[in-house]
């Protein structure tokens, strides 16, 4: 009996279901069309091409049908207001689908997240036989918990610009409902992307048809690439936001007439990688990689061997500083030579034309090339390639630099060497600290405070000194960020907890990245390239180093408890791991063995496997189930790993 009212009530919400044909290919005769249809209708566009000046917002379950790629032609021409040709809020049930329309461009200001913006929680996005012509930016853009199909599609990818965007873990709760559940492998709850072809200009450099982050779940699978690679982003630069959750990556030809840095660049989170076809010249094909170890992203801050949603190394002995337990393994003070501080160079200033770089007083040496030149704007963060590398000696007041730069309004500035520090009070074996961190500190009381600010009277320090570092308090170990400071007032960035200062409280500000290499006397850390501006550790600088297992949802890593606090408190949210496999894939005719990561907090056989098929795993139904009679397979046929034919 309840199959037979089920059943009734399909029938009649089918036959309920209207077609409404649009008037025309242009805007405003579509979005009458959709304002005047009802859930599950189908608004069907004619033939024609049209140039939009505005988009159309709606949240119905429709299908909106064309009369073919090439026949209904829609174009984007406008440079304000919602810069989107559907802006669509999905519903839980019913059909959500686009079919047989092509998108270009004729002119206007690009939407850099999505021309199809696709937001709400249906299971049943399905968009095929559309065409996206040189677009600037992001194509589609998945947010919400949307999932479904984008299949047999072709995007013509204009410089720098994506073909699908994923932001499809629950983006209103910043990812964290799908870091709070295991992955579903091989079902139905991410967004598929199969039968596409991605294809950007050879002239163009090589930049991710597809990136995400936010919880994003993605299944790519079956498509071509033509001078472009799949990229994620992690729990950093999208600020408050969590990293991809999974990506499924198989069957896929990817070619590469411009040397790539990386094919699938994993920057968190897990996935499966299998049984693709690489040809060209990539620097790594499988990347993996956790930024955090080297650079304060805010609010999670630098992987630095003190925050409680990393798992840290505390098997330092008991003769290490500080005792058995702490952390610390080693510490000591900096003392290179040949270097200049801002105390070094007290009333000095320093322009720049061309290659040359001029002091107002005689403060250069010979020594001092091969040395960096920091600007003290840059040395705190506000700008990304924040430093200058002395090429030449001219005289005390000059000095030829490593890249044409124009400054003609004089800054303060230190030189120093980058990413280095020098202890020749040690004799450590060489490459003894490669894989820990190391952390410069500076511990100061509170004179007064309030929330968010901490006044040292007296303190003497330039305007922004401490921009960008990290503050900890010594009572609590409450974590967060200098937004700015004056001569002797800090103040804290309100994207972490509020932190309460009071006269006495002591607190330490830190900085660190990750150890690379290291010689008797000195540490090498990693380049922080274009996220963090890099530093410098000066004479007398104060520096421990510890050790980080785990980054908070770095490759490799599982479900978590969902945190707490907005802003973010710091807390433990107890992670668990799960690993990301590949198998099967070849680069240029040869099988591909292993992964490549330079990330000491990314361990083989614990985080990632090589050349090893996943326990268990099975990929979803091939075609897609969404597709239904409108699955146009371009190769029948096709197997999935272990030979088996997937069923349609």
């Amino acid at each position: 009996m309840i199959r037979f009212i089920l059943a009734s009530l399909a029938l009649a919400q089918l036959a309920a279901a209207a077609t409404i044909p649009a008037a025309s290919v242009a805007q405003a005769d579509v979005a009458a069309a959709i304002s005047s249809a009802s859930n599950g209708d189908t608004v069907t566009i004619p033939a024609g091409t049209a140039t939009w000046t505005s988009g159309i917002a709606f949240s119905k379950s429709l299908i909106i049908k064309g009369a073919g790629r090439g026949v209904t032609n829609i174009n984007y021409g406008w440079t304000t207001g919602t810069r989107k040709f559907f802006q669509w809020t999905t519903q839980p049930t019913g059909d959500h689908k686009i079919l047989d329309i092509s998108f270009g461009y004729v002119n206007g200001t690009s939407d850099t997240y999505g021309y199809i913006e696709l937001l709400g929680s249906s299971q049943s996005v399905h968009i095929e036989r559309c065409d996206f012509t040189d677009l600037p930016g992001s194509n589609i853009t998945c947010y919400g918990t949307v999932s479904g199909v984008i299949a047999d599609c072709t995007f013509t990818l204009a410089a720098n610009s994506r073909a699908v965007m994923f932001f499809n873990g629950n983006n209103t709760s910043y990812g964290d409902p799908a870091w709070n559940v295991a992955v579903d492998w091989g079902g139905p709850t991410a967004m598929y992307v199969e039968d596409c072809a991605m294809n950007r200009a050879i002239g163009q450099s090589i930049y991710g048809a597809h990136d995400g982050w936010m919880g994003a779940r993605s299944v790519l699978r079956y498509n071509t690439y033509y001078n472009c690679n799949v990229a994620s982003h992690g729990t950093e630069s999208g600020n408050r936001y969590r990293s991809t959750r999974s990506m499924e990556i198989y069957n896929n030809t990817i070619t590469l007439p411009n040397s790539a840095p990386t094919v699938f660049h994993f920057r968190g989170g897990t996935g499966v990688v299998y049984d693709n076809t690489v040809t060209g010249t990539a620097t790594s094909v499988i990347a993996l990689s956790n930024y955090r170890s080297f650079g304060n992203f805010q609010p999670w801050g630098t992987a630095d061997g003190t925050l409680a949603w990393d798992v840290n190394d505390t098997t330092d002995g008991a003769g290490t500083p500080g005792g058995a337990g702490d952390g610390v393994f080693e510490s000591g003070t900096a003392n290179p030579t040949d270097t200049l501080s801002l105390a070094d160079t007290s009333g000095i200033t320093i322009t720049t034309s061309g290659t040359t770089a001029t002091a107002s007083a005689s403060v250069f040496t010979a020594a001092h090339v091969g040395k960096a030149i920091f600007w003290v704007p840059e040395l705190n963060g506000a700008t990304l390639y924040s430093t200058r590398t002395i090429t030449g000696y001219i005289s005390g007041t000059s000095v030829t630099i490593d890249s044409s730069t124009t400054r003609a309004t004089p800054w303060k500035f230190i030189i120093g060497d980058p990413l280095k520090i020098t202890d020749t009070t040690k004799s450590w074996m060489n490459d003894q600290w490669i894989g820990y961190t190391a952390r410069q500190t500076v511990g100061f009381t509170a004179t007064s405070g309030a929330s968010r600010s901490a006044t040292v009277t007296g303190a003497g320090w330039e305007t922004d000194q401490w921009k960008n570092w990290e503050i900890t308090k010594t009572s609590g170990n409450a974590k967060g960020t200098i937004l700015s400071n004056t001569s002797d007032t800090l103040t804290l960035a309100t994207n972490n907890a509020a932190i309460t200062f009071a006269a006495s409280d002591a607190f330490v500000l830190s900085r660190a990245s990750l150890i690379t290499d290291n010689d008797a006397t000195s540490l090498t850390l990693a380049n922080q390239g274009t996220f963090v501006a890099n530093y410098t550790f000066l004479n007398g600088a104060v520096y421990e180093i510890r050790k980080v297992t785990k980054v908070l949802d770095g490759v490799g890593r599982g479900a978590s408890n969902l945190p707490t606090g907005s802003p973010l408190n710091h807390q433990n949210l107890s992670q668990g791991d799960e690993p990301l496999y590949h198998w099967g894939n070849t680069y240029n005719g040869s099988p591909l063995t292993t992964a490549s990561t330079t990330d000491s907090t990314v361990v083989l056989n614990r985080d990632y496997y090589d050349a090893t098929d996943k326990p268990g795993y099975t990929p979803y139904t091939y075609p897609h189930p969404l597709r239904g009679v409108e699955a146009s397979v371009r190769n029948p046929g096709r197997k999935a790993k272990g030979g088996r034919v997937l069923t349609r």
